[in-house]
């Protein structure tokens, strides 16, 4: 293969929008390649595109719609119809905040309206689009967690001011257990 030869798109199932961009980017593959009627050969070459979820979701589906564009294109438009893309950042509650550095300064106790227990998701920002997205809640082999770029995907925490604790729940994907890390703070810290 040459190396002029048009970089592949990928796609990852974030969005509709991403989906039918998909569908088109291999629509003109095929047509730059003179094979727009060559159902298999798109189908083909479309399967080598799939990453992250989408190809989870992808290996999942029958021979039959993997072998012809006509019906994977049509499930990918389908399953991807009404799925907007994770919002980047978390919403903030009222006592979130960027914490610039770990000092020692004791934490004010909360003010009387603010809620002793939230619960939120934690975003995760990188220079690296495949560690953007929220911690999930889902954990392969010996990672203590992964990065998903779907907010069901992604691990709900809970932060009990009063007793100064962080908790969440993590599943173990590969024997389906379930254990909950806790992180305490410390008095004066």
């Amino acid at each position: 293969m040459s190396s002029s030869a048009p970089e592949r798109p990928i796609f990852y199932g974030e969005s509709s929008e991403e989906a039918e961009n998909f569908v088109f980017a291999i629509k003109e593959r095929a047509y730059q390649e003179g094979k727009q009627k060559e159902h298999a050969w798109t189908a083909e070459y479309a399967s080598i595109c799939f990453a992250k979820g989408a190809l989870r979701w992808y290996e999942e589906l029958d021979e039959d719609t993997q072998n012809d564009w006509r019906l994977l294109r049509r499930a990918i438009l389908a399953h991807y119809k009404d799925m907007e893309p994770a919002s980047p950042k978390v919403p903030t509650a009222p006592l979130a905040t960027r914490i610039p550095s770990l000092g020692t300064t004791p934490a004010a106790p909360p003010s009387s309206g603010a809620p002793s227990v939230m619960m939120g998701r934690v975003a995760v920002d990188s220079e690296s689009p495949e560690f953007k997205g929220y911690i999930g809640k889902k954990c392969r082999h010996s990672d203590w967690c992964a990065v998903s770029r779907n907010l069901d995907d992604a691990a709900l925490f809970e932060l009990n001011v009063p007793a100064r604790t962080l908790r969440f729940q993590v599943s173990k994907v590969l024997h389906g257990d379930s254990l909950y890390i806790d992180v305490t703070f410390p008095k004066g810290q």
